[in-house]
């Protein structure tokens, strides 16, 4: 841990910087958001005319925001898989080996699953009928920490944050058990284990999220105020920082469980 003034070295020109959280938010936003609606459109399709155990028929069954949250599992299973492949590609040195450093690229990878998981759960809010509201808490405060912690990365290069900023957003890439075990319940897939699933998968989310609520906190009492890790952030961002992360964290850790 420590400042990381040489934590990245970005090329003197880039036609798209990835990692500037002030040209993320162009075309590729809107690419992201059409990929998943297209995908959206081929599950629907695809499961309506499985026939295997019986899904296509009891998914036709299933009022019209049911078989929303059913595509919306399939949704949440593939991009958070995918996020958490190019997390761990991108963060495995400075999160698992704990050093010091991370490439330009490392950051992209990083940027690139948070990114893609903030589009995600833009467009279920879009999409669902209805959501309840430990989820609504949880999409909105998941995508103003992405939003929040990228653009301290950006403006001070502390690896410490790059490290707090992948670990929390592994609370929304680490629930692939959770809408395995919704989407067999919905569509009625192995009853006689779905209370197993359930329980495992509640017991895998109390164990991640707690230690990654309990990962960032040392770490960022450390640097925010032991280190000074926030030296060279505008005072408004110190400010947030140190009066707001950790009660909102608490608040997010609360709407994942």
């Amino acid at each position: 841990m420590g400042n990381g003034s040489n934590l990245v070295t970005v090329p003197e020109y880039t036609v798209y910087d990835y990692a500037d959280p002030f040209q993320q938010y162009g075309w590729i936003t809107l690419n992201f958001f059409a990929a998943i609606w297209m995908v959206v459109r081929i599950a629907e399709v695809a499961v309506a005319k499985t026939t295997y155990l019986g899904i296509g028929a009891t998914y036709k069954d299933l009022a019209i925001d049911k078989q929303k949250n059913v595509l919306t599992y399939i949704m949440q299973i593939l991009v958070t898989t995918a996020a958490l492949g190019a997390q761990i590609k991108g963060c495995y040195r400075i999160l698992f080996l704990f050093e010091g450093n991370v490439t330009h690229e490392e950051l992209e990878w990083i940027a690139f699953a948070q990114h893609i998981v903030g589009v995600l759960y833009l467009w279920e809010m879009i999409y669902r009928q209805a959501i309840g509201l430990p989820l609504l808490i949880h999409h909105i405060m998941t995508m103003f920490f992405f939003q929040t912690g990228f653009s301290t990365i950006y403006g001070n290069r502390n690896p410490a944050f790059v490290r707090m900023a992948v670990a929390m957003g592994m609370y929304a890439t680490t629930e692939q058990l959770s809408f395995i075990a919704l989407f067999c319940f919905r569509l009625n897939l192995y009853p006689k284990w779905q209370a197993l699933l359930f329980k495992i998968a509640a017991l895998q989310t109390f164990i991640f999220k707690t230690a990654i609520t309990f990962f960032v906190i040392p770490n960022f009492i450390y640097e925010g105020y032991i280190t000074n890790g926030l030296k060279g952030v505008a005072t408004e961002w110190k400010l947030f920082w140190r009066i707001f992360f950790v009660p909102l964290l608490f608040v997010l850790y609360w709407a994942q469980l």
